[in-house]
């Protein structure tokens, strides 16, 4: 729980739910960039916030008119939790609970381990969703992710189990270009080396077809668009509002090929459960090998996870509670 924009404290919600509530108990929760933007974009009048979307928990209480989550059910909160935060008593270390509402948890009957099942809260659903339900690249098409994060790397296995014959990550640190490789990748790129642009050239001389950008920033966006081959599309998950002229601006400097479109996708889905559970089933069959980019940190490391988070050393940093 971030207090102040430089105090964090963890929550300990020890009131009872409301009717529609229920009182989790929380075992893992991922830390994941969009919430240090959250944070600092926010700014202090929406304080104190609970930032994240991807945490675990056993719920511990319902509310009386609660009937589709039951006491000891594990559950992933999904990117719409709205946590109670009552002024009085919210800094307690011992335990991190939080009361969210109903429709803000998903129950989870599998035998997982908490860590593992936290980045499908978000990275997981919007990385692979991102290939599996809006891009749909094939066999002979080529693909292209800016920025090896947990969203890239779960875009990178989607496309892997797509059979894609051409997968290319961009990313400026070496390990994480490593693991790419290691989960279906077939071509990396340093975007800071001095020839990156023959790399690309070599690599892909018709543009790419497919694209996807994980680092929201305005500059990557631009320059995924100049790779697109005619026709090519590109989802930005995380692009905000605030560039709507940015694809007309790159077409009117000539920097994008005929009929290439920027898609700008959502995180929310229709039935969030029934996408959980597909992404869920490919896991359990070994196509999704999720806890390969998970890094976990006790309670107590929290300030290595969260610089870990921030700096790329970790892919997908899970505090474990």
């Amino acid at each position: 729980m971030l207090h102040t924009l430089n105090d964090r404290s963890f929550l300990d919600s020890s009131t009872c739910p409301g009717p529609h509530d229920v009182l989790v108990r929380l075992l893992a929760a991922g830390i994941c960039h969009t919430g240090f933007g959250a944070a600092a974009d926010w700014g202090a009048p929406s304080l104190p916030c609970v930032f994240g979307r991807e945490a675990v928990g056993v719920v511990e209480a319902v509310g009386d008119s609660v009937s589709r989550i039951r006491r000891g059910d594990q559950v992933l909160l999904n990117p719409g939790s709205h946590a109670a935060a009552d002024d009085a008593g919210t800094a307690r270390r011992p335990t991190a609970a939080l009361v969210v509402h109903e429709r803000s948890v998903t129950s989870i009957a599998r035998d997982m381990a908490p860590a593992t099942l936290a980045p499908f809260g978000y990275s997981v659903r919007v990385g692979a969703g991102a290939v599996l339900d809006t891009l749909r690249p094939g066999r002979d098409d080529r693909f292209a992710v800016f920025g090896a994060d947990a969203v890239g790397m779960a875009a990178v296995m989607g496309a892997k189990l797509l059979g894609v014959g051409t997968i290319l990550v961009v990313d400026p640190l070496p390990h994480r270009r490593a693991l790419a490789l290691d989960l279906g990748a077939t071509c990396v790129l340093d975007p800071l080396a001095a020839d990156v642009v023959a790399q690309w050239r070599q690599a892909c001389p018709a543009g790419v077809t497919h694209a996807l950008d994980t680092t929201g920033s305005a500059e990557v966006v631009r320059q995924a668009l100049s790779s697109l081959s005619s026709h090519g599309r590109l989802a930005a998950p995380l692009l905000g509002d605030g560039e709507p002229q940015l694809e007309d601006n790159a077409r009117g400097a000539g920097a994008v090929r005929t009929g290439a479109r920027l898609i700008r996708t959502q995180a929310t889905v229709p039935d969030l459960d029934l996408a959980l559970a597909r992404l869920l089933d490919l896991h359990d069959q070994g196509l999704l090998p999720v806890e390969d980019i998970v890094e976990t940190y006790l309670l107590d490391d929290l300030d290595k996870a969260l610089a870990h988070g921030a700096d790329g050393v970790s892919v997908k940093p899970v505090l474990v509670f």
